[in-house]
């Protein structure tokens, strides 16, 4: 099965090598966009036999906009996060149950855990998306079937990527991811105005 691997990055030098380490592992092509980042990703990713694509506009779905067209031709695209808080052996789960089944989506499903308002938070979202059955909304863990990377392009800039990928997703999976915390003195970019603007943004586009 043809699989690539793309990665937004913005000031994640603390983890993306560790991550592009990792990721060698593993027989995909992996794509990283750096977001214009101010720290030494930029020169970590291009020491990596890796892809490297530079996107100045801010923002998550920014970055993922400028991967997208590289890996229209793979069977299967799959999305991290360059904070290194998920275990990529996520990839052969996914590999694995894309082998068995077709869905446009799958999501890496993490567990619950945080403070008691994050927590609340989440089990709040899983209930908004009750009805599609989504257990993790806003997982930046994600893996796309060839036709829907051909067939859907996402106009998102920033964080409200993943709600716009949860409503275009015709059929959806969940499968479980392994989560841990950031590493030391590495900060997550979602601002308080982030948060807001999703939720509206999720609360508009609910089914």
């Amino acid at each position: 099965m043809n699989a690539a691997v793309i990665l937004p990055c913005y000031n994640e030098e603390l983890t993306i090598g560790m991550m592009l380490d990792e990721l060698a592992q593993y027989n995909v092509d992996v794509y990283v966009c750096d977001n214009a980042s101010t720290d030494h990703s930029a020169e970590i990713i291009r020491n990596h036999n890796v892809k490297y694509v530079f996107e100045a506009i801010q923002g998550k779905g920014a970055a993922i906009q400028a991967l997208w067209k590289y890996v229209k031709d793979y069977d299967v695209v799959i999305m991290f996060d360059a904070d290194n808080t998920t275990n990529v052996s996520w990839i052969n789960s996914v590999l694995d149950y894309y082998r068995e089944n077709c869905v446009d989506m799958v999501i890496g499903t993490r567990p619950y855990i945080g403070n008691f308002i994050r927590c609340c938070g989440n089990r709040f979202m899983h209930w908004l998306y009750r009805k599609q059955n989504i257990q993790d909304a806003l997982s930046g863990v994600r893996a796309f079937s060839g036709d829907f990377v051909r067939r859907y392009t996402p106009t998102s800039i920033g964080f409200t990527l993943e709600v716009e990928l949860n409503a275009a997703a015709a059929s959806i999976a969940n499968l479980p991811c392994e989560y841990s915390p950031r590493v030391a003195h590495s900060h997550s970019k979602l601002k308080l105005s982030d948060s807001f603007t999703i939720l509206f943004y999720m609360w508009r586009h609910r089914r």
